[in-house]
């Protein structure tokens, strides 16, 4: 019997997973292909019909948007950068990243760098700003949080039309019964938001999510990934999606830098309200952009680690 489209849409999500896991692995088409359960071939026709772009065009772009964002908030040399975002050559990185971005490394670190708040794998404390944490106008809370596997829906496409994926997302949490105001809905965000970047720019990736326990038995319509446990940084905020934005924006540029702190996985989240996402706002949300409440959610450390994905 023939695969369903919602069987190979989640396989190949599962291997942007995977990828994410481990962005500086030297992945081959055929390892990629095997954990797709497909042949090579069909995996990569397969690949760029739900992604858009091949399997590696893929991958190195998310190294290069990483190293982007290592290059804007930190001090490591652009070498290391490289390295670190699985390129073995400074020459073969700076090609790479100024055919992608239109300039070069340098470039981009001259022009549209930022207090750092990133660092590289370090046995060195980041010490906190305690005065600058003082006239800080966020007000910031340390959390402890538990490992949460999450069954998600992914959006790839503009930052505009993220919140649409909730629409096809509440539809399968009501068939799946976890609908309710229980339950913990997060939406899940991969990607900076970098200078210069066109606004139609179509291919951010968020996740709606919900936390799931252990006897959850996934589906051909979501993939499943862990988000695990520790310290985060949270701030709350109500309002629009712009008021958000806002606040996410100062969350990392001034809060972070100041805080002591450094994000210990390459992804962030808001967790939302069980009454916006089960309750009769959400329609109007989704169309509005408006009336959300949400818990911004950075996972931290205190020592700097390498950035790591949720893990499969």
């Amino acid at each position: 019997m023939p695969e369903s489209a919602d069987s190979t849409r989640r396989r190949i999500i599962d291997v942007c997973l995977l990828m994410e896991s481990d962005l500086a692995y030297p992945y081959s088409i055929q390892e990629l292909a095997n954990y797709a359960g497909m042949s090579k071939h069909h995996f990569q026709r397969q690949f760029r019909r739900v992604v858009g772009e091949t399997a590696m065009a893929h991958l190195r772009r998310l190294r290069l948007a990483r190293a982007a964002t290592f290059l804007q908030n930190s001090d490591a040399p652009i070498t290391r950068v490289a390295h670190e975002s699985g390129f073995d050559t400074h020459a073969g990185f700076t090609h790479a990243f100024s055919k992608l971005y239109g300039y070069s490394p340098q470039q981009l670190r001259d022009n549209h760098r930022r207090r750092p708040y990133l660092r590289l794998p370090s046995a060195e404390p980041v010490n906190a700003d305690a005065r600058a944490l003082a006239a800080c106008p966020l007000s910031v809370t340390i959390e402890q949080m538990p490992t949460w596997q999450v069954a998600l829906l992914r959006y790839v496409g503009p930052t505009k039309g993220m919140a649409s994926i909730w629409s096809p997302m509440s539809d399968w949490l009501r068939r799946r019964g976890l609908l309710n105001t229980t339950q913990i809905y997060l939406g899940i965000y991969h990607d900076d938001w970098h200078p210069e970047q066109p606004d139609d720019y179509s291919a951010y990736r968020y996740d709606a999510a919900v936390v799931v326990n252990a006897a959850f038995e996934p589906d051909d319509d979501v993939n499943t990934t862990i988000i695990p446990g520790g310290e985060v940084a949270t701030v709350f905020a109500r309002g629009s999606v712009a008021k958000l934005e806002r606040t996410w924006k100062r969350f990392v540029e001034d809060w972070l830098p100041i805080s002591g702190y450094q994000p210990r996985l390459s992804t962030v989240f808001d967790i939302y309200s069980g009454h916006l996402i089960a309750g009769s706002r959400l329609r109007k949300a989704i169309s509005t952009l408006t009336g959300i409440e949400a818990k911004l959610c950075i996972p931290v450390s205190r020592v700097p680690a390498a950035l790591s994905s949720p893990e499969r």
